[in-house]
């Protein structure tokens, strides 16, 4: 090409660039242009000046570390125009051109000047240079001193440069960067609310019609992601997107910067989505980190910092849909992130920090331990590099001290929980109170108390940690998604209390915050499952507690939908339900629930590793299960297997542990039942032994102590049927009225513990003939009998008791009311929610109940004859109707009766009603 096109094709080009077209100064072509430009004779002014505008252009656009090459480039350019050219030269150039002369080619009355000339003072071309090389320099990052003395510089620099000075806009955007780079080592809020304003000045300072660099407002978009970090405003977090999204769309492709810019902007959707959930947020970060990790070099300082940003965005989207290929490449991309990053470097803790966080997530999902072994390892790598002061060492040391309770969980190791106490009560020491991420790190202490409650009964952490809850909650703002966590953490704090002391008002409060964060949990949230689940616990223990069967359908069907939203069969899950399945089926008796109760807990312990502590706890819940299925069906495998898996689970779990009381105890059931059954003494001695067990390691308050108190009692009164032993009897009368008094008076299994003092009592009645026992014996099974909230078939079974034995002593009148008041529970025993089995088995337990009624009614002499016969048979009639019902009952409904003989089928219909009906006609009789 000829001089003069080149030159003027140059020129063209690079007013181009002036305009905002900086895609040009990046591409092949231009780059031969200036080559052809670079052959032009020494004295060719004009084709120096634009070979040297086209490496200055470049050179301020290229990121810190990568435009020296352009600089010495420009300056050699502009070493041409001097002296006769001098004033083509900008006075910054000028300055920078000086510095890089020799002295022997600084020849007086060249047009240059020095420092000293400077009309202003100190030269801020050379301050600047100073404090760009100190700023690009690696070590200064985490280094206080170092960010103190470039912001100083950059103060300077500003001071003896005047506002219309073209690079007026580069110091301010520096002096941004230092400040907010020295905010994030000493969490300083002044310098961070000093960088965006500065920032803001930054880009209000860039002259009319000049393009907007988009380095400068990535680095603004950066600051204000960080406040919106620290102080949670979601304002800035938007204006950070906006201002990113803007620096990407000025930003060529080619352009050196764009991958720095990319990975912000990635970073700020992610927060965003972190923030409100919008998937597409967290799809886009993903983006814009694999663009910016395409473009960046293997050996780029920067490549570590960005891999390391994709996997948290990973990460992120692996706990929202759940893809483990997502969260597989999270960790190895963090692998790497990791490999290549110095121990000395100051990303290196954040770089660890991010990885443990997937580590973590994985093992939940695998199991496989050694995720969580590294996790740990990484947690206590970058606690041991991050400065004590460093603002982000609360979030490491949260991260930390997370993995090693989830590790206590998995191995049950002691010395694991008591450090993650430790290291979360240092993270929330080490945070401001108004900072964002306190709330977490509070969070996370409470869970760690609360898991050391559950290992060694110590309420003082249970109580501290319902208080760090509580204020994690008012902490966090409604409507972020980790307030929902909080929520559902400190609900499952309080009814752990209620466990512990009985107060209904914790169980009452643990509901209204399980309850919000149910509602509040989006449909979408990995951690709604979680949360479902935490609510049907509660929702378990208030039926337990009240013996509404409503209340025990809702934890039943909570429980099905925490179960069915979760990958693999999550154990815990699975054996509340096996519990709360057992449990409706001892209210209402229904085979079907007790049958899927065995199913669903052996799930459970076949998803849980032999050495996992909780796994304990499942056994002990199967055989609970499998031993009230023996009660029912009288199957002798079913009373074995209970057992040995009781035997299990009380020699996997440590001496000390609170729960191992109740394992304690449900071995002691089994074996009592397997000693009554088979008469072997053995196992009665067993049920005693394991029993006393249970109460001696129950404190006084706690409310189970009444449950374990009544079982040591059966056991010492099974074992005297066998033995005659007066001793036993006597012991089981005194534990069977401690039982008794220890129980609230409203409590559904009262009904329970007063049967079983009652039969002590009545023994020993038979045996002595002490009409003092009998009169016990009667009141405690009325007393059962009269337990509104206890299950229907136990107070029926107390009634008849207390009716014959009251009848055996003469006291007919009592023994009528007792009976009547049976007859009046019939009908909620044969309730059509239960099978035709279910309702057969409960009136097989009160067989010959009508007869026993008219029978006391007649031998009630308070009426006249005549009366007593007419409500005599009323009550036969009362009994008898039921049981005709039955007869009658079938599976199999009357639909294609319906469509042959409407009119029988009606007919049918309406006698099955007429029989059902115990009030009705036949009731009046």
């Amino acid at each position: 090409m000829e001089r003069d096109a080149l030159i003027t094709d140059v020129d063209h080009l690079l007013q181009s660039v002036s305009a905002g077209q900086t895609t040009a100064l990046f591409t092949p072509q231009t780059a031969g242009r200036i080559r052809e430009l670079r052959s032009s004779l020494d004295d060719d002014m004009e084709a120096w000046y634009l070979i040297a505008t086209y490496h200055w252009m470049r050179y301020n656009l290229l990121p810190d570390g990568e435009d020296q090459t352009d600089l010495a480039a420009a300056i050699y350019a502009f070493s041409h125009l001097v002296p006769s050219a001098a004033q083509l030269i900008a006075l910054p150039v000028r300055h920078l051109f000086q510095q890089a002369l020799t002295a022997a080619e600084r020849q007086p009355g060249d047009g240059l000047a020095d420092d000293r000339q400077h009309p202003g003072g100190p030269d801020p071309a050379v301050l600047h240079r100073r404090a760009v090389t100190l700023l690009q320099n690696p070590g200064t990052t985490g280094n206080v001193a170092a960010l103190t003395e470039v912001i100083g510089l950059l103060e300077n620099t500003l001071a003896v440069t005047d506002t219309d000075d073209p690079d007026h806009a580069t110091y301010l955007t520096h002096l941004s960067v230092a400040l907010r780079r020295r905010f994030v080592r000493t969490g300083a809020i002044a310098d961070l609310e000093r960088a965006i304003a500065i920032g803001e000045q930054a880009l209000a300072a860039i002259p009319s019609g000049y393009p907007v660099p988009g380095a400068y407002l990535s680095n603004l978009s950066t600051a204000l992601r960080r406040r919106f970090e620290q102080a949670g405003v979601l304002d800035d977090l938007e204006r950070a997107i906006a201002m990113g999204e803007q620096a990407l769309a000025v930003t060529p492709a080619e352009h050196p910067h764009r991958a720095a810019i990319s990975s912000n902007l990635g970073s700020a959707l992610r927060a965003r989505f972190e923030q409100a959930g919008v998937l597409d947020d967290l799809d886009r970060a993903i983006a814009m980190e694999e663009q910016a990790l395409a473009v960046t070099p293997a050996e780029h300082p920067h490549r570590a910092a960005i891999s390391s940003n994709l996997g948290s965005a990973l990460r992120a989207r692996f706990e929202q849909a759940g893809v483990l290929d997502d969260l597989d490449r999270a960790i190895a991309i963090g692998e790497q992130a990791w490999a290549v990053t110095p121990a000395e470097h100051p990303d290196r803790a954040t770089i660890s920090s991010i990885l443990v966080d997937a580590l973590k997530i994985r093992f939940e999902q695998t199991r496989v331990l050694t995720d969580l072994d590294r996790a740990v390892a990484l947690g206590e790598d970058a606690v041991a590099l991050i400065p004590a002061d460093d603002p982000g060492r609360a979030n490491l040391l949260s991260a930390l001290g997370v993995a090693l309770r989830m590790r206590f969980q998995r191995t049950g190791v002691m010395a694991d929980l008591d450090r993650a106490v430790t290291i979360d009560e240092a993270a929330v020491e080490a945070t401001d109170v108004d900072h964002s991420a306190r709330a977490t790190y509070l969070s996370n202490l409470g869970l760690a108390l609360s898991d050391r409650f559950e290992r060694t009964g110590m309420v003082a952490d249970l109580d501290r940690a319902i208080t760090i809850g509580e204020a994690a909650v008012a902490a966090s703002r409604i409507g972020e998604p980790a307030h929902v966590k909080f929520l559902s953490n400190l609900g499952v704090h309080l009814e752990r209390r209620f466990e512990r002391n009985g107060l209904g008002v914790d169980l009452d409060r643990a509901i209204t915050f399980l309850e919000a964060a149910v509602v509040a949990a989006p449909a979408n949230d990995p951690a709604r499952a979680m949360i479902v689940a935490n609510l049907a616990v509660a929702w378990q223990r208030r039926f337990e507690r009240s013996g509404v069967l409503a209340e025990s359908d809702r934890a039943i069907t909570l429980m099905e939908q925490a179960v069915a939203a979760a990958l693999t069969d999550p154990p815990a899950d699975l054996s509340n339900l096996g519990i709360a399945l057992s449990a409706r089926f001892e209210r209402s008796g229904a085979l079907a629930d007790l049958d899927r109760a065995i199913t669903v807990g052996e799930r459970a312990v076949a998803a849980s590793p032999i050495d996992l502590p909780a796994r304990a706890m499942y056994l002990s819940n199967l055989g609970l299960a499998l031993r009230r299925r023996f009660e029912r069906t009288g199957l002798a495998a079913d009373l074995d297997r209970a057992i040995t898996v009781g035997e299990e689970a009380v020699a996997a779990s440590p001496i000390d542990l609170p729960a191992r009381a109740m394992y304690l105890q449900n071995l002691g059931a089994a074996l009592l039942r397997r000693g009554g059954r088979t008469g072997v003494v053995n196992d009665l001695d067993r049920a005693i032994m394991v029993s006393e067990q249970a109460v001696a390691a129950t404190s006084d308050d706690h409310p189970d102590r009444a449950g374990r108190l009544s079982d040591l009692g059966a056991a010492l009164g099974g074992r005297f049927v066998r033995t005659d032993a007066a001793l036993d009897l006597d012991r089981a009368i005194t534990v069977g009225e401690e039982a008794v008094a220890a129980l609230p008076i409203d409590h559904p299994r009262r009904a329970d513990v007063l049967l079983n003092l009652g039969a002590a009592l009545c023994s020993r009645f038979l045996r002595t003939g002490v009409y003092g026992d009998s009169a016990a014996a009667v009141a405690a099974y009325r007393s059962g009998l009269k337990q509104a909230t206890a299950a229907p078939i136990v107070r029926a079974r107390a009634g008849r008791a207390a009716a014959e034995l009251a009848a055996s002593t003469g006291d007919s009148i009592a023994a009528d009311a007792d009976l009547a008041e049976v007859i009046s529970l019939l009908p909620s025993l044969v309730d059509h929610t239960l099978t035709l089995q279910d309702r057969q088995h409960h009136l097989a337990r009160l067989q010959g109940l009508g007869a026993s009624a008219a029978c006391a009614h007649l031998a009630n002499r308070s009426s006249e004859p005549i009366e007593r016969i007419g409500v005599a048979w009323q009550r036969l009639e009362q009994a008898r109707t039921i049981l005709l019902t039955q007869a009658l009952e079938t599976r199999a409904d009357a639909t294609a009766l319906h469509s042959i003989r409407p009119d029988l089928a009606n007919e049918y219909d309406q006698l099955r009603r007429l029989l059902g009906d115990t009030s009705g006609i036949l009731g009046q009789f």
